[in-house]
């Protein structure tokens, strides 16, 4: 549903142009060429596949690292320990 919903709201990028450009060819009898222009990227916008786009530009090649708690313990800036009220009161005053 949520694709559904952001892709009408890309179709406003063909939509608007091709409004502007019906309007001033009925009305005036000529167009904008930036509006033709304006719908045409709309239209290629539309029809590209932008989920390939954007994992072909955030694409991360990373090894996983398997480490235990007592391993990594010395990286966190808070723990569970101090970060709960009931044993930072008592264990950290």
């Amino acid at each position: 549903m949520s694709l559904l919903a952001l892709k009408s709201i890309d179709t406003t990028l063909f939509l608007v142009p091709a409004g502007a450009f019906l309007f001033d060819l009925m009305l005036r009898h000529h167009f904008d060429v930036l509006s033709l222009v304006l719908m045409i990227l709309g239209i290629v916008y539309l029809f590209l596949p932008m989920s390939d786009f954007i994992w072909l530009l955030n694409d991360e090649k990373f090894e996983l690292q398997k480490k235990t708690y007592p391993e990594v313990i010395s990286k966190f800036r808070e723990t569970y320990l101090t970060m709960h009220p009931v044993y930072n009161k008592t264990h950290y005053k």
